[in-house]
């Protein structure tokens, strides 16, 4: 149950959780609080999670940050996505 996958991942991070939210939800809707939720909802460290958020653009549409959940829920390094969402925050 979710108990022995929260057991295995704190082993091992790439196994899936009994989580509610998911970074699909949002796709063509998402909103500021959606791309921090994702971003706080993620296995990023602490000091990364607090770069991601300082770089997201307050006033971006739905696809600026339907573009970060992805890069968030994707399976690269932290740093990374902290370089992504940089990237796309910039443009």
């Amino acid at each position: 149950g979710c108990f022995a996958l929260g057991v295995l991942a704190m082993y091992a991070p790439k196994i899936p959780t009994c989580s509610t939210s998911s970074t699909n939800n949002y796709f063509g809707l998402a909103s500021y609080g959606d791309a921090v939720n994702a971003i706080l909802s993620s296995s990023m460290f602490d000091s990364r999670k607090t770069e991601a958020i300082t770089l997201l653009k307050r006033d971006g549409d739905h696809d600026y940050y339907s573009a970060i959940i992805a890069a968030v829920g994707s399976d690269m390094f932290d740093s990374r996505k902290v370089q992504v969402i940089k990237t796309l925050s910039e443009k």
